[in-house]
């Protein structure tokens, strides 16, 4: 399976989830044919634009939104979802399925412009779409949503020619998408995409101003969605760590921590200097 990535619309742990599909579907033959596009945005588009990953197989077409989340149980309230970790949840935005189906309806418009030039003349071909959970949270949905709720596992399922073929029933004339990969090379082209925004907590990341050499972390500009305040937004890659140490999550948290722990010792000791440091908004380290 091709891949065509745009690594800074992606956060380390979706790249790795990525990797992870192109290994098991590399062993099933009929995926020869398929490419994924992942952490692009349309440029002419808002939020709808902005696709994790987008599957084109040799049948159809899936949009995958993934969701690294961990140690709390997803739950629905109002057409929002929430992770609640014992006493505290957080609210995660608006029903990601939700999210995806407005992505869907604009991939499907983008496609129509091609209608006739399909191999499967006058067909768009079928767009389906999965919200892929590849952390260990626990997911607690509505039925309505979890139609379209996978796990990893879940997904990976569709490696298997046969539960593909049962989970999709595709149609024989559907079955030619690889003379069409054009259209989609021509789609996700640098004329007409860009990177995928990346949002943590909240504020939209923008231009990275530092690369550590050897990959450990990136810093970049952010903004806030809500206030318009400027952040600076600090992305630790923990697999670029020599040896074992950072696969520990109690040791990762250890680390992260360790300039709040600094701060204290400045602001206790030089309250000017405190004054003049950058101060953690929030810390995530999972």
């Amino acid at each position: 399976m091709e891949q065509q990535i745009h690594p800074e619309g992606l956060f380390p742990q979706e790249i790795k989830a990525i990797e992870q599909f192109s290994h098991v579907f590399g062993h099933m033959r009929m995926a020869d044919t398929w490419k994924i596009y992942c952490g692009y945005q349309f440029k002419d588009s808002q939020d709808e634009g902005e696709f994790d990953a987008v599957l084109v197989t040799h049948c159809n077409i899936i949009i995958l939104e993934l969701k690294d989340w961990n140690n709390g149980t997803v739950t629905a309230d109002k057409g929002r979802w929430y992770l609640t970790k014992g006493k505290n949840s957080t609210d995660m935005g608006r029903s990601a399925v939700k999210v995806t189906l407005d992505k869907q309806h604009l991939l499907l418009k983008k496609l129509g412009y091609y209608r006739e030039r399909f191999s499967n003349a006058g067909r768009v071909p079928f767009i389906h779409y999965y919200v892929v959970f590849t952390g260990n949270a626990k997911i607690n949905l509505p039925e309505q949503d979890m139609q379209h709720v996978l796990t990893m596992d879940q997904f990976l399922k569709l490696a298997d020619k046969d539960f593909f073929n049962k989970t999709f029933k595709p149609h024989p004339l559907a079955c030619r998408l690889y003379d069409d990969r054009w259209i989609f090379d021509t789609l996700f082209s640098e004329e007409n995409v860009k990177p995928k925004s990346i949002v943590v907590n909240g504020y939209k990341k923008e231009q990275i101003q530092l690369r550590h050499p050897d990959g450990l972390f990136t810093e970049s500009l952010a903004t806030s969605l809500v206030t318009k305040d400027k952040a600076l937004l600090r992305q630790w890659d923990f697999s670029k760590f020599p040896g074992l140490i950072m696969h520990d999550f109690q040791q990762r948290q250890k680390f992260i921590r360790h300039e709040q722990h600094v701060l204290t010792s400045i602001k206790k000791r030089d309250q000017d200097l405190y004054n003049h440091c950058l101060r953690p908004l929030l810390v995530n380290n999972e």
